[in-house]
């Protein structure tokens, strides 16, 4: 049986959508149908219900090309994040490495193997939201910044952009310089990074949503806030408005694209 990277896409609250917001559904299957995943030769994808699943096509050894294959499964897990940010829907993600064979039958397609059903247990296992990495991929993850978490697997923090004022431009004081984001693209990233985490913290204080709900937010919340405590205490002190982190930038477009659209 080949050995092959998997990456098991879960929507939550997938059940309420259909008996409560039905008309949203045919927009979610078109949203993971513009996904970036579909256009790249290396990979192939299934959906069925609430479950996307990822895999590399051509088995492989060659320790760059994992890599390669790494990097873009955590990027497609991203896309799909920014892509929802704005219709607040949901998903746990969990990438992993193990058997799994997918072929095409005379009526159906077969796809099985352990790596499915180690995603298939684990992923649920996890109370919080966002892509979680298999401990036994993490050496070839290089490119996004990773933390250790429950069952045997490691945050995947997708928010780059964040991860760069964090890393890179040391920001620790908020509000900054408009010139910091100015002339540049960081300030439409930012916007739905400032939605996202705005749903995160309602979903997580709403105290009319169930206590599993809350405690998934919750425990998501409290993943980025050990991360990037400024950013979010300044946000949180201001009601998510986005001046608090540059007070003399102009938000408005961006932040209406991440609020009613789908981030493209």
């Amino acid at each position: 049986m080949a050995k092959r990277f998997l990456l098991y896409i879960d929507i939550l609250g997938f059940s309420n959508l259909v008996s409560e917001k039905s008309e949203d559904i045919a927009e979610l299957y078109q949203i993971i149908d513009s996904l970036n995943v579909h256009s790249h030769y290396a990979f192939r994808t299934l959906i069925f219900s609430d479950t996307i699943l990822v895999y590399n096509e051509l088995p492989t050894t060659n320790v760059d090309d994992i890599n390669y294959l790494v990097m873009y499964l955590c990027e497609f897990s991203k896309d799909l994040e920014y892509r929802l940010t704005s219709k607040k829907i949901f998903f746990r993600a969990y990438l992993t490495y193990g058997d799994f064979i997918h072929e095409k039958l005379k009526h159906c397609d077969a796809f099985y193997g352990q790596a499915l059903i180690e995603a298939y247990k684990t992923e649920k296992k996890i109370q919080a939201i966002g892509l979680f990495m298999d401990d036994k991929v993490v050496e070839y993850s290089n490119i996004f910044h990773l933390i250790p978490y429950e069952h045997n697997t490691h945050f995947v923090f997708t928010r780059q952009v964040l991860e760069d004022f964090y890393n890179f431009r040391r920001f620790r004081t908020y509000p900054i310089s408009e010139n910091f984001i100015e002339q540049t693209d960081e300030i439409w990233f930012l916007a739905n990074d400032i939605v996202y985490l705005e749903s995160i913290f309602e979903h997580k204080e709403n105290m009319n949503l169930s206590d599993t709900v809350r405690t998934k937010h919750s425990a998501t919340w409290n993943i980025y806030n050990e991360r990037y405590p400024a950013f979010l205490a300044a946000l949180e002190a201001n009601k998510f408005n986005p001046k608090a982190i540059c007070n003399k930038s102009n938000w408005e477009k961006s932040m209406h694209q991440a609020r009613k659209e789908s981030f493209v």
